[in-house]
């Protein structure tokens, strides 16, 4: 009799154990679960995610860790979008100012041109003064372009494709040249 109720006393023990056992691995796994499903949200870019603790020692910190990570990260991300965009700005207004530039040196050549025939006093004059107003015609036409261009840049405009006679190209070109 005495057998049986030490064992009956030595299993209760061991259930109850078993019992705690089980809670307590709950209770320690649950926040590890939940913190790993969290950082599998950041993994896929979600940085909205916060974990509520209830639990002190290592298991709060570790969670009170993580939600500062992520705040941090989601910090992070939006100075890197504005960088950016900065960025792709800075690159924007280097290719507009090129843009710019290359119209620029015809009209520049062609005026050097016709104050050179003035100065002269040549007698093709005339046609040089033709040929020069028509081709700074032509780039003010250019930066007009581009100008309209740029001002309509924050709506993203669609590709404009066009069809140009690339004969009269060059021979706009030719004529910068010319003399």
């Amino acid at each position: 009799k005495i057998n049986l109720f030490l064992y009956g006393i030595y299993s209760f023990a061991i259930i109850i154990i078993v019992i705690m056992s089980i809670l307590l691995t709950r209770r320690i796994s649950k926040p590890i679960l939940s913190l790993t499903k969290a950082a599998g949200e950041v993994a896929n870019g979600n940085f909205e995610i916060y974990l509520s603790s209830k639990d002190k020692g290592e298991i709060g910190d570790l969670m009170q860790s993580f939600n500062f990570m992520v705040k941090e990260l989601k910090r992070f991300k939006e100075e890197l979008s504005i960088k950016e965009r900065e960025a792709a700005w800075r690159e924007m207004a280097k290719q507009v100012a090129h843009e710019i530039k290359n119209p620029l040196t015809p009209m520049k050549l062609s005026i050097q041109l016709l104050i050179q025939a003035f100065n002269d006093n040549s007698p093709k004059f005339p046609e040089i003064f033709n040929k020069v107003t028509v081709t700074i015609a032509n780039q003010i036409e250019t930066l007009k372009r581009i100008a309209d261009e740029f001002s309509v840049v924050a709506k993203l405009p669609s590709l404009n494709i066009g069809v140009y006679n690339i004969v009269e190209l060059i021979n706009d070109v030719a004529k910068l040249y010319s003399g």
